[in-house]
């Protein structure tokens, strides 16, 4: 039986971005384009293809893209950019969680909010997600950032992501 992906479409169109450093000029250079989501085949395809956890907690491991390497990942939604010029992120906010994370901790977090977002299960304000690859005395550790807009509140996005089974 084939499926149809337009029978299974999301509640909001996504676009999952790679980053690399910023050379200092332009941040607008230093992400590029992996896929958009409509439809829950895509969302299962970037499912599958993406496990940012094996990477981001290891020091000989990286992803590379277009021969840069890459420290982090976003996923958007409806053509919202990366970044505070953005309209829609103007005044926002975003509420971080930062450690040194074992591969399958990392994957879980990423993986709970990607759900959660995706399928229409957080609020609104919430626009996007970004996780990115730190550094704490040369021992990697991941930094996980869900972007809001001024229209929601700290306390408000804090107490969803505390019901996240794995938060």
């Amino acid at each position: 039986m084939e499926v149809n992906p337009k029978d299974h479409l999301l509640p909001d169109s996504w676009t999952f971005r790679a980053h690399c450093e910023s050379d200092g000029k332009s941040y607008k250079v230093s992400y590029f384009h992996v896929m958009d989501l409509n439809n829950v085949l895509d969302w299962v395809t970037m499912q599958n293809a993406f496990n940012p956890g094996k990477v981001f907690s290891s020091t000989n491991l990286q992803y590379t893209l277009q021969g840069r390497v890459i420290n982090g990942f976003s996923l958007f939604k409806n053509d919202i950019r990366p970044e505070w010029e953005d309209e829609h992120n103007k005044d926002g906010f975003t509420c971080s969680l930062r450690g040194n994370f074992g591969e399958t901790s990392i994957n879980t977090l990423w993986n709970d909010l990607v759900v959660e977002i995706v399928r229409g299960g957080m609020e609104e304000h919430v626009l996007g997600i970004q996780i990115t690859q730190k550094y704490t005395r040369k021992v990697p550790s991941a930094k996980i950032d869900v972007w809001c807009s001024k229209k929601g509140s700290a306390d408000e996005t804090l107490s969803l992501l505390n019901k996240l089974q794995h938060t």
